[in-house]
């Protein structure tokens, strides 16, 4: 029943509506200095930008918005060379431009307002013109470079005729286009990570912390949707704009910087974890080794906010709401004999299960990026004579800047709650119920000096190509 309820809030969060994620089309023009779309072979990087042709839509001056809307009529787009741009060519005499595979231009078009809108993108055939472009709200630039494609930079010109009324006024617009290049670096692909941990671990039992653990243990990470990686690949001028002093573009509205991650980490441990050692519930308070799988689901949304010199500190970062489940394998002990009597019965090896819901806040820039800090309430079924009700805490903090290895430290507790009730003590000789006294309010508090090794990064360098010799 325990484990029913916790598949049914992973479920809950996996299927968490994908209308949220959906975002309005662009309602900023392109910068003077024109589009700059910077891809990686075989991945499409895309520009979006507010169609020109409707002037209402894109202004903010109130007068403006309340002008007549015109009609828009025979809008087409052409490519033109340097040479062609340079000579004011038109779209109907340009012939110096054959369509590229690696090129497309598209439209993003929207119907209804607030909740209720629905936003479309695709990319009609190349010389399209008419209604197909002129309803677009934006008009998107795709570039997915090839192996051995190399785009020179191209201008981007758009024609229209604009009716209102009875007033029928030609109009254009001209963009340049430069686009680059480079092979693909899984290695920085920030959906996707995967970490390393080896480190030294003191664990809180017995009223010290002199017991202690070298651990080693593999964390993965998986962005299944980030609003902010999609901004940045979708909108690129409204990207810079938000991450150099907060303020969103108009375009770029709340639901636009969620984000849904999945987390994994597995390895040796250790835990004081107590178990019912005879029918008595004699506790084993004694530290182990351990080892664990853990998996998890978070669902949240990323802030950005101003601050002097994004570059080095903290400007944005993710508050999310996390599930979290476990398997914990503990060893069995030997008995423990005063003379020829037993005192506490030999244990068998065991699995338990842990689970925890909380939230999350984690540095996404600067020095510290990827410190976090996660309190939540859950269980531990390997702390058996208090399995539930329980507080927990993880928190790593590094200590140098990002890059292939950063020293930092990780802090874990898994204690009862304050504010639970705590199960009463078990046995009949005082010995028995000191024992469980103690074994009902045992728990992890886990301080772990760790090396934290991007092995992605790592295979990366190792794989790379050697510098030529000079």
């Amino acid at each position: 029943m325990r484990n029913a309820r916790y598949a049914a809030l992973f479920a809950c969060l996996l299927t968490t509506t994908v209308h949220l994620f959906a975002t309005e089309c662009s309602k900023t023009l392109p910068p003077k200095e024109g589009i700059t779309l910077n891809g990686t072979t075989g991945h499409a990087v895309t520009y979006e930008f507010a169609n020109p042709a409707k002037k209402a839509d894109t202004s903010n001056d109130p007068a403006k918005q309340a002008e007549p809307v015109p009609t828009i009529k025979d809008f087409t787009f052409c490519w033109l060379s340097e040479e062609e741009m340079q000579a004011g060519k038109t779209c109907a005499q340009a012939t110096g431009l054959a369509p590229s595979p690696t090129i497309a231009v598209g439209r993003c078009t929207q119907k209804g307002t607030g909740a209720d809108a629905t936003t479309t993108i695709d990319y009609p055939q190349f010389g399209s013109a008419g209604t197909v472009f002129s309803e677009a709200k934006s008009l998107i630039v795709s570039y997915t470079p090839g192996t051995t494609s190399k785009e020179d930079p191209r201008y981007l010109r758009l024609e229209w005729k604009a009716k209102t009324g009875e007033v029928e006024k030609p109009d254009l617009r001209v963009y340049r286009v430069s686009f680059l290049s480079s092979p693909p670096d899984l290695a920085l692909d920030p959906r996707f990570k995967l970490w390393l941990y080896t480190g030294y671990a003191f664990l809180y039992s017995k009223k010290d912390f002199a017991d202690s653990f070298a651990e080693i243990r593999l964390h993965s990470e998986s962005r299944w949707a980030d609003g902010l990686q999609r901004i940045k690949a979708r909108n690129q001028a409204g990207y810079a704009q938000l991450m150099r002093d907060g303020s969103r573009d108009p375009s770029i509205g709340w639901t636009d910087l969620l984000t849904f991650r999945s987390y994994g980490e597995v390895g040796l441990s250790s835990t004081s974890a107590t178990t019912v050692a005879d029918a008595n519930a004699q506790a084993s308070p004694k530290a182990r080794r351990a080892f664990d799988i853990g998996y998890g689901l978070g669902f949240g949304k990323t802030w950005v906010v101003a601050v002097e010199n994004p570059d080095i500190n903290t400007n944005a970062f993710s508050t999310l709401l996390v599930a979290r489940a476990s398997h914990v394998s503990i060893p069995g002990q030997d008995e423990v004999k005063d003379g020829n009597t037993v005192v506490t019965p030999a244990t068998k090896s065991v699995i338990r299960f842990r689970s925890a819901f909380g939230v999350r806040v984690e540095n996404e820039t600067g020095h510290f990026k990827g410190s976090y800090g996660e309190v939540a309430w859950g269980e531990s079924s390997d702390f058996e004579l208090q399995k539930s009700s329980r507080a927990k805490f993880d928190g790593y903090l590094p200590f140098n800047d990002p890059g292939l290895l950063r020293v930092a430290a990780r802090l874990q507790v898994d204690i009862p709650s304050v504010f639970a009730k705590l199960n009463p003590d078990r046995g009949t000789t005082p010995a028995e119920k000191s024992a469980s006294h103690e074994a009902i309010r045992a728990g992890d508090v886990k301080i772990t000096i760790l090396f934290n090794i991007d092995v992605r990064d790592l295979f990366h360098r190792l794989g790379a190509p050697a510098e030529p010799t000079k």
